[in-house]
């Protein structure tokens, strides 16, 4: 059985261990950059030994962000700053993964009544109901996701970790399954 401390390799990924930093928001960001005080952070974290270091999430899209002071990268001016936190942690010798987030109808807000939107008028979050999204602006979202992973590949991350949790705005699509009745146990969505 394998130990925390072997070594892994995830297709290209090599990592020194299997102990991984997981996407902890640090709410360090001013508009969307990293400052100095989070590059800091990065560093210690990289330090630290972990074989693996996922950056918290950065929003896809203006209105995207699911909490004030996060990383952005729905423009190619963020791709210097976030390649700054990419050269710090792999400065230790480690792998660096870049979350990345639409915030959808749980889109962190100043203002509750401000529009959100998402994959139904079904309220998740305090204030107004949110607007379901058109087509057309679902396919605004994947091409934004998509250039996304491209400007963290060209800041240096060695990959992208889609969040799809806690409800935001891709978890809040449903998913249909079914099991496939010819092997036991598998799902097809």
């Amino acid at each position: 059985m394998p130990l925390l401390t072997d070594a892994l390799v995830v297709k290209k990924l090599h990592l020194k261990n299997r102990l991984v930093v997981p996407p902890i928001v640090s709410g360090l960001a001013k508009d969307g950059v990293p400052g100095p005080a989070q590059l800091a952070w990065y560093g210690r974290l990289a330090r630290g030994g972990a074989g693996l270091v996922i950056v918290e999430a950065a929003a896809v899209a203006q209105g995207a962000h699911i909490l004030p002071n996060q990383l952005a990268i729905w423009s190619d001016s963020y791709v210097a700053g976030l390649a700054r936190i990419a050269d710090v942690i792999k400065a230790a010798g480690v792998p660096a993964v870049l979350q990345i987030v639409h915030g959808g109808a749980r889109a962190w807000r100043t203002d509750p009544l401000e529009e959100r939107v998402g994959a139904s008028n079904a309220p998740i979050a305090a204030g107004r109901k949110p607007r379901p999204l058109r087509e057309d602006e679902i396919e605004e979202i994947i091409a934004a996701f998509a250039a996304a992973a491209r400007r963290a590949k060209a800041a240096g991350f060695d990959g992208v970790e889609i969040h799809g949790a806690h409800y935001y705005l891709i978890s809040q699509f449903p998913v249909r399954c079914s099991v496939n009745r010819d092997i036991p146990g598998e799902l097809h969505a």
